[in-house]
């Protein structure tokens, strides 16, 4: 969440180590399958998702998890908003453009 991501910045920029690497993450896994069922489920939209295989990659990496340890440590930061607040989030930020 952009929101989560301030707050570390802004406290990296208080508290970290100059010339350190750090990782501004959930620390959580989820596949483009996974948010795209909980946005559909939080919309309330009922769909069938199909996968092209030949839309996929072969030299594609198929997972990633960034770790956040050194950063928590460091700065004390933790995100305060889950995938499921993000994307209710931005579904209200839709409606109300739309409305």
């Amino acid at each position: 969440d952009v929101r989560d991501v301030v707050e570390a910045y802004l406290l990296l920029l208080e508290r970290s180590r100059a010339g350190e690497v750090y990782n501004v993450c959930s620390g959580s896994e989820h596949s483009v399958r996974e948010v795209l069922e909980r946005l559909m489920r939080l919309a309330g939209v009922e769909a069938t998702v199909e996968r092209d295989p030949s839309r996929m990659r072969p030299s594609e990496q198929r997972r990633m998890c960034g770790n956040p340890h050194k950063l928590e440590r460091q700065t004390g930061w933790t995100r305060q908003f889950g995938l499921d607040q993000t994307l209710q989030d931005v579904l209200n930020d839709w409606e109300t453009k739309l409305a």
